[in-house]
């Protein structure tokens, strides 16, 4: 009687352990997806789910005193948890969307299987062992397993891709103010251009003010913020198909397909207006910064980037030596 009551103790023992381990394995995956930023997790649902789980440890020590309810329930908490993992995946804009909608469907999928095994063993349990659920258990073991595998093969790509496309936006990003730096934005410029080679094109050459002046009055932290907020209003200036960029210190740049001479000049004066207008705020003082704006327009007989970014770069000269805060555009009367 006593080996018995001791080989009970022991199965039991092993039952709790292996439900609290499996059930432990989701709560490690949300939390992996969580430390790995796969997925930008709020912290109300990482709140939520943590209290879920450590609720659940109890539920799962408790109902192993019961034998295979054990096994039922954890299956069913193990399947809350996969659907908490997929919340956290839930409307994440990613350049690999692709594979997240894969990772979701697999996570959502899992945990319908799981709370399919809690259904048949319960209905198991509920019949004596009489009903004939022993085939579909087994299939729901198999599905449980590929998945796992599934998930455990998705995770790892996901994270490479993730990081590939980290470290290109890095490559490709100016850190200050988030534009793209002078070599993405040329080789963007250049794409453009090469596409559309009778196209119109506007480039327009931006430079701070007395940049310089900022810095030393104000500190290189205040002059920072200056460069982000002027970042933020160019770009809010512009159209979805334009691109902007940062060249480099205080000089920006932006590429605007399709746009004449004259309305670049109208789109140029609206942001010498709002930068003007809007001043940067650091440590409770404003900032006011203006700025200097070259424009050349390309045509149908010249369409190289070089020569476009030397006339844009003339005219902001001009823009300069003619008292600054204004815009200037090209002529080819200034090849004279």
């Amino acid at each position: 009687m006593s080996v018995t009551a001791h080989l009970y103790s022991d199965i039991a023992l092993f039952t709790l352990l292996a439900c609290l381990s499996l059930f432990s394995a989701t709560y490690a995956l949300f939390t992996g997806i969580a430390k790995y930023e796969h997925a930008s997790v709020q912290p109300k649902l990482a709140r939520q789910t943590r209290f879920f789980f450590f609720v659940g440890l109890g539920i799962v020590t408790v109902a192993s005193t019961l034998g295979s309810v054990a096994n039922a329930i954890t299956s069913l908490m193990m399947a809350v948890m996969l659907l908490l993992c997929d919340g956290a995946f839930y409307q994440q804009k990613k350049p690999v969307q692709t594979l997240f909608t894969v990772i979701r469907a697999t996570l959502v999928v899992h945990a319908f299987v799981m709370f399919f095994q809690g259904t048949v063993i319960f209905v198991q349990m509920a019949s004596g062992g009489e009903s004939d659920t022993q085939a579909l258990f087994n299939v729901t073991l198999l599905s449980h397993l590929l998945l796992t595998i599934a998930t455990a093969a998705l995770l790892p790509l996901l994270h490479t891709i993730s990081k590939k496309e980290y470290w290109k936006k890095v490559a490709n990003h100016d850190d200050l103010t988030g534009l793209l730096s002078r070599r993405a934005f040329i080789a963007s410029a250049l794409d453009i251009i090469n596409q559309q080679e009778n196209g119109h094109f506007s480039l327009l050459i931006v430079d701070i003010d007395y940049f310089k002046q900022i810095n030393d009055q104000y500190g290189h932290q205040a002059g920072d913020e200056v460069l982000r907020t002027l970042a933020t209003t160019l770009e809010s200036g512009t159209r979805d198909n334009d691109i902007v960029g940062r060249l480099g210190g205080e000089e920006f740049a932006i590429l605007m397909p399709g746009l004449s001479a004259d309305f670049a000049q109208v789109v140029a004066n609206r942001m010498l207006d709002r930068i003007a207008d809007n001043s940067t705020t650091f440590n409770d003082v404003d900032i006011q910064a203006t700025v200097s704006i070259g424009i050349a327009t390309s045509t149908g007989i010249m369409t190289t980037w070089d020569e476009l970014f030397s006339q844009a770069d003339s005219a902001l000269y001009t823009a300069k030596q003619r008292g600054r805060n204004l815009v200037f555009t090209y002529t080819p009367a200034m090849q004279a």
